[in-house]
């Protein structure tokens, strides 16, 4: 290395770090969607399957459960919801109107 700084850019790196932070990017940020997808979660909201009580289709959540302990599924109607019991037995239930079927609260509730 020279003791001189060059005023033009060198086209390898340099072994010794700079203590000054550049006032400029490296690279100038991009202008388009990227080629490679990104770290982020996707905006996009996950879908609840619907359940009705008919054997196809896997549409009867109770026999066996769909998940272990769990009674309570949502109807795809959303004033109902399908209630199993412990033998395998499952009911179509309506909500009073005009709640409707809240999957992550268990219950009917009211929509505004």
């Amino acid at each position: 290395p020279s003791a001189m700084p060059s005023s033009m850019p060198s086209t390898f790196p340099s072994l010794t770090p700079s203590f000054k932070p550049s006032a400029m990017p490296s690279t100038p940020p991009s202008t388009g969607p990227s080629s490679s997808p990104s770290s982020f979660p996707s905006s996009m909201p996950s879908v609840t399957p619907c359940f009705d009580c008919s054997e196809g289709f896997k549409r009867n959540p109770c026999k066996p459960l769909e998940t272990a302990n769990k009674y309570y599924y949502p109807h795809c109607d959303a004033g109902k919801f399908v209630q199993c019991d412990a033998f395998g037995g499952c009911f179509q239930q309506n909500c009073t109107t005009p709640l409707q079927w809240d999957e992550s609260k268990t219950a009917c509730v009211e929509v505004f």
